[in-house]
């Protein structure tokens, strides 16, 4: 209990050195893309439906193209996404320091970035990291895994720091 009132007398929590798994990155991407644009495989789906009903031949093109096309879009996003600086640094060690300002997230190479709370969008939980959704930018989210806290008191004092500061800025 003393240790959680401590904590709670701090400004800042830092986390101890955390990198994000290539897995997790390539995961959250997918559901990024997916969530951008389904509107299009919706138009695409009724498409080769209405498409089906009149033709007979034109079908097995149109699959065809679209089998063939589902590769090379994927290959164009991801490609666009982790070939960014920013994207690749997301992959690398860091470190996290939590205070009242935001979120600073501090690289082996003395590379410091940065991210105020009024940038967050929202965060999930979930039962092995904190996945924040910033607005705009070149990322589209930050991670830090509950791991790199050390303590779950700890966590639990950045829950409460977490939302007390995402409820403020609402």
């Amino acid at each position: 209990m003393w240790v959680c009132n401590l904590l709670m007398l701090q400004d800042r929590i830092v986390t101890q050195s955390f990198m994000m798994p290539a897995a997790l990155y390539l995961k959250l991407l997918v559901k990024i893309f997916l969530q951008k644009n389904w509107p299009w495989g919706i138009v695409l789906v009724s498409f080769l439906a209405v498409l089906g009903i009149f033709t007979d031949n034109a079908v097995y093109v149109a699959v065809i193209l679209f089998f063939a096309a589902i590769p090379v879009v994927v290959f164009h996003f991801f490609v666009a996404k982790l070939t960014r600086p920013d994207a690749r640094r997301l992959l690398k060690e860091q470190r996290a320091e939590v205070d009242s300002g935001g979120i600073v997230l501090c690289y082996d190479d003395g590379e410091r970035h940065y991210y105020p709370w009024e940038s967050v969008n929202g965060y999930n939980k979930s039962r092995h990291y904190y996945l924040f959704r910033l607005d705009g930018g070149e990322i589209p989210f930050l991670y830090i895994p509950k791991e790199a806290f050390g303590d779950e008191a700890v966590c639990f004092v950045f829950e409460k720091m977490v939302v007390s500061f995402l409820v403020s800025s609402e």
